[in-house]
């Protein structure tokens, strides 16, 4: 099944002037969410209109479009875009996905190993609002136990845990 891809501006409702520009299909073009932080800003304060302006594309020809869009408009607008384009996801998942089910080869496991060492996921929107069971902090706390933690790490931890309690005073 072949997704119907589109390239989109998004422009501001008090200048009408152009702020981003995107690949998406389905209903990404009016989404608020997995935006980033300029993106938010922008539209916090005035809102924002959204126009599709190249539709009926392959994801490889929205992708262009997308880098070409930015490309020409960055010369003349400040654009909250991070990058310049080209690389965003293909909005299929599940079955759906072209890679479903294929096995990833060990070069790939490991280049993606690498690739995420050293940054972590506890913050992401994926865990907001959510709450860990006792036997998943259990799991954690068991795996870092005897862990040793650089004079940088202790630091902040106990930052942490200072601003932690201060919030929790201030709340209740």
């Amino acid at each position: 099944m072949a997704v119907e891809n589109y390239v989109y501006l998004h422009t501001r409702l008090d200048s009408g002037l152009p702020f981003y520009v995107g690949k998406g299909s389905t209903n990404r073009a009016t989404s608020k969410k997995d935006r980033n932080t300029y993106w938010h800003n922008i539209v916090n304060k005035v809102g924002f209109s959204a126009t599709i302006i190249q539709k009926g594309l392959t994801h490889k020809q929205a992708l262009n479009g997308e880098k070409f869009a930015i490309a020409a408009l960055k010369k003349f607008y400040k654009l909250a875009n991070l990058t310049d384009g080209g690389d965003g996801g293909n909005g299929l998942s599940g079955k759906n996905h072209p890679l479903y089910g294929k096995p990833r080869s060990k070069e790939t496991k490991k280049k993606l190993s690498d690739a995420l060492k050293g940054k972590s996921f506890a913050h992401s929107a994926v865990w907001k609002g959510k709450t860990l069971s006792e036997e998943h902090k259990a799991k954690i706390s068991a795996a870092l136990k005897g862990k040793e933690k650089t004079p940088q790490h202790i630091k902040k931890a106990s930052e942490a845990s200072v601003i932690a309690k201060a919030l929790k005073r201030k709340a209740g």
